[in-house]
């Protein structure tokens, strides 16, 4: 029996081989879980970052046809309340990076554990409870 002194509980490990063992799964246990959390990130920055290009893109396009528009004389209040409405809408950023989560899924089809490591990542990512327990409840 392993232990610190003379009254010591008894390990739950017979030999420190387990201990090691033990120790080194709850590393990969960690960085299987870094892994999927740092993946699912960068799959929110390239969607947040597509949606940014889009919106871009849609606002180019506004100008140029703004430009033009002064050859069809005066704009209307439906074209001015158009423009405005252009003009203030924000990129529409995607909150989660859904691709990223059915890829990981995908991958951890097989694997138990790993499926519920990609789990996890994914119910991190959910602001509202309710969706985080849904999540977890796969």
């Amino acid at each position: 029996v392993h232990g610190f002194g003379a009254g010591a509980a008894p390990s739950a490990y017979s030999l420190p081989d387990d201990a090691l063992a033990a120790d080194v799964a709850c590393l990969h246990v960690d960085l299987l879980l870094a892994a999927a959390r740092a993946e699912l990130a960068l799959g929110l920055h390239k969607g947040q970052t597509l949606a940014a290009r889009a919106h871009t893109e849609t606002m180019a396009g506004a100008r140029a046809r703004r430009a033009t528009q002064a050859v069809y004389g005066r704009k209307s209040r439906v074209d001015a309340a158009r423009e405005a409405a252009e003009d203030a809408a924000l990129p529409a950023e995607p909150e989660l990076a859904l691709e990223t989560e059915r890829r990981l899924l995908s991958d951890a089809c097989t694997d138990g554990a790993k499926r519920a490591l990609a789990l996890i990542a994914m119910a991190y990512d959910r602001l509202d409870p309710e969706a985080a327990e849904a999540v977890l409840a796969q």
